[in-house]
């Protein structure tokens, strides 16, 4: 089982990481107005340039090159999907409100941990609510002594939103829901006596329950194209796993790691 999931979601990562080297800006010509800085307007289609550094206008019959240090910015003439430029930051894109996170991780432990570094994969869709402020839920798939489900809500805030590097924070809460029978066992304790004739020790096998998680994290998102995007960050995790067997015996397991993640954002 888990051999399985690991490799559906090995594979996963190899195709985010097809698409992130294919990824490259929206060349299609686009309608709308150009505002330059010294005032002129443009009404037509307009394409970027591979480099974002320029914008190609075609207006009247004629194409004119710009860079971006030229312009205001640009709009579809209603107010919407505006594309600002500043000189003191870089070219962006407007983001949308709905966008999905996929997210490739470990959870880095003590040396002497048994599970050094677990494999983690979450993905989320969100909603942006306000400026930088988005909420969203979630599932996944994670590897410890089982595999888990995870289910969780996640609120992010990003800073200097609509930028081409933006720095976030955010909190994910949740539970974690087993997938498969547990691997631990759990033997009765005999007296440790020469003359001891009773039954020798039972092994029972323990059932998993799952737990409750928590997990703050930091990073940044770089903006690759206006639907595409990387995103990195590091938190601390949090979740506690229960295990029981028979009536009169249960236990909590507690991780509390670094997670180290790759993501992948779509919108």
């Amino acid at each position: 089982m888990k051999k399985k999931l690991l490799l559906l979601f090995v594979m996963s990562a190899l195709t985010g990481a097809m698409h992130l080297l294919q990824a490259q800006p929206d060349y299609r010509p686009k309608k709308g107005y150009v505002h330059l800085k010294n005032g002129t307007v443009l009404k037509g289609k307009y394409i970027y340039a591979p480099t974002l550094d320029r914008v190609r206008v075609m207006s009247g019959g004629e194409s004119l090159v710009f860079s971006t240090d030229e312009i205001e910015k640009i709009s579809n003439g209603k107010g919407a999907n505006i594309v600002r430029t500043e000189e003191s930051k870089p070219f962006s894109y407007k983001s949308r409100h709905l966008f999905s996170l996929n997210e490739l991780g470990i959870l880095i432990g003590n040396a002497d941990n048994e599970l050094k570094a677990p494999f983690i994969f979450n993905t989320s869709l969100h909603y942006r609510l306000w400026r930088g402020l988005s909420a969203g839920a979630g599932t996944g798939v994670e590897i410890y002594k089982e595999a888990y489900l995870p289910v969780f809500a996640d609120v992010m805030y990003t800073f200097g939103d609509n930028q081409r590097v933006s720095p976030f924070v955010s909190l994910q809460g949740g539970y974690e829901i087993p997938l498969e029978g547990s691997r631990l066992k759990y033997v009765d304790i005999r007296p440790p006596r020469h003359d001891w004739i009773g039954p020798p020790p039972e092994v029972t096998d323990t059932k998993a329950k799952g737990g409750w998680l928590i997990h703050p994290s930091v990073g940044f998102i770089y903006q690759l194209s206006e639907g595409f995007a990387m995103e990195l960050s590091v938190g601390y995790r949090h979740h506690s796993l229960r295990y029981r067997a028979n009536e009169d015996y249960s236990m909590d397991v507690k991780y509390d790691r670094l997670s180290v993640k790759l993501g992948f954002i779509f919108n």
